[in-house]
């Protein structure tokens, strides 16, 4: 619907008042608007007072007996709310309506389109992401729980590895830089992973590459639970750090996509990956125990925790786009302008300093994430003499000493800050943190050193 203001100079010179401040468009419309407010709300007439000839442009007050609503509408409706727009965009028809109707011999002027307002879209989509339904919650809800299994997987497959080191060790009959070709394979993958996801994100889309990556991490612990020769192990790792790319990656940017409570999602996300971590050597060292190749069967119980992950991702998302999944919890997509220009994606995304600096920080991060809790049993072993139990040393790391507070609490606390504060306000808190992690390394007595 497109309304045209018609000045009052356009329409003759039947009023002196019009005649007076023609050159005044806003005064027009103000003295029209109060035309229609007048014939919407009659004035009482005094018994007492004299009749005479009323014009229209006649300024008059308004009835005593109007509510305070009805006297000063605008202090009680939201400027820029979609109902001002809508009401101020008819009340201008009304005004029209009222002044002339007339067609054709009018010069054109611009014209006043709501449906193709910007600013009127944009506050009509922010409105409908509050509003929404019982089912589109409870598909939120669903798809998010779906995404948390998925990292507590993660975590579930980072904390095994270090308990079922030194035993793996034993089994094959490798030294430390020989079974160090683990963590290379599963490095190998990852990179490869995270450099593709891109890419098939494009080509397959978010439910796809979901499904693929799962697959990928099924397949390697069914290669592993059979315990297979040393160099298809690591193969097997390789593929397993692939798949756990795949899912690492789309899972946190379908979740940082999200438009609201995204850094509380994120850390409890997150959180989720320490409480896999956390509860995965318990089992692992277990196993460990065990003789021959018994060990391997840790992987019987991942491959069924992969084949539920499975399950519930081919369940949950139906191999959809991001946007599709999104709009079935009530979230419009949102189209950046950006995104198709500047030639490819990964140039746009490698000339970003942001995201250098940042892999810089994951490099050291998560090097001394895995190292700590890959090899922390492994020195508790030779250098501590820790017998078989020292595998739980790896859940107290993932866990932080305290329940789930290191790996899992700190995430959420650190969203919960990042979402008030600002992601400024955890840098004194990352620091703080590694230091007291140097600290407290430092105070660990030493042993009598052996002579192997």
């Amino acid at each position: 619907m497109s309304i045209i203001v018609i000045p009052p100079s356009k329409l003759g010179t039947s009023s002196p008042y019009v005649n007076q401040h023609a050159s005044n468009s806003e005064e027009e419309i103000a003295l029209a608007t109060l035309s229609v407010l007048e014939s919407s709300y009659p004035a009482s007439v005094d018994s007492g007072a004299e009749p005479r000839q009323e014009s229209k442009t006649d300024l008059r007050p308004l009835p005593a007996h109007l509510s305070e609503r009805s006297r000063r509408p605008s202090t009680l409706i939201r400027k820029d709310s979609d109902f001002s727009i809508t009401k101020d965009a008819f009340l201008l028809e009304d005004v029209n309506t009222n002044i002339c109707n007339v067609s054709g011999a009018l010069p054109s002027r611009p014209s006043f389109d709501i449906q193709n307002s910007d600013a009127s879209h944009s506050r009509a989509t922010s409105t409908t992401a509050k509003l929404l339904s019982p089912q589109q919650k409870r598909k939120s809800l669903i798809q998010f729980i779906a995404l948390c299994w998925c990292v507590w997987l993660i975590g579930w497959n980072d904390g095994s590895t270090g308990p079922l080191l030194p035993r793996i060790q034993e089994y094959y009959h490798v030294g430390f830089t020989v079974v160090s070709m683990i963590f290379i394979g599963n490095c190998f993958g990852y990179v490869i992973g995270a450099a593709l996801n891109v890419w098939l994100n494009d080509r397959i889309g978010f439910g796809k590459v979901m499904v693929f990556g799962a697959f990928c991490q099924l397949c390697a612990y069914v290669i592993m639970a059979i315990a297979p020769p040393f160099p298809i192990m690591i193969c097997a790792y390789f593929i397993l750090g692939f798949g756990l790319s795949l899912q690492n990656a789309q899972a946190n940017g379908f979740v940082g996509s999200l438009q609201e409570n995204m850094s509380t999602k994120l850390g409890t996300m997150h959180a989720a990956y320490g409480l896999g971590a956390f509860t995965s050597p318990f089992a692992a060292t277990y196993f460990s125990g065990l003789n021959s190749r018994r060990w391997a069967f840790h992987f019987i119980i991942s491959v069924g925790l992969a084949l539920s992950n499975l399950v519930l991702i081919v369940c949950v998302f139906r191999f959809k786009q991001q946007d599709d999944v999104l709009a079935e919890a009530g979230q419009e997509a949102i189209y950046d302008s950006n995104a198709t220009q500047g030639g490819s994606k990964y140039r746009q995304i490698l000339g970003l300093r942001a995201v250098h600096l940042l892999a810089v920080f994951a490099i050291i991060y998560v090097g001394i994430e895995v190292t700590l809790g890959g090899w922390i049993v492994t020195f508790i072993i030779h250098e501590r003499d820790g017998g078989h139990s020292a595998g739980y040393i790896s859940s107290g790391f993932f866990a932080g000493g305290i329940a789930v507070a290191g790996s899992a609490a700190l995430p959420f606390i650190t969203g919960l800050l990042a979402s008030k504060y600002g992601m400024g306000s955890l840098q004194p808190l990352v620091i703080s943190m590694m230091g007291v992690m140097v600290v407290v390394w430092g105070l660990v007595p030493k042993g009598t050193r052996r002579i192997d």
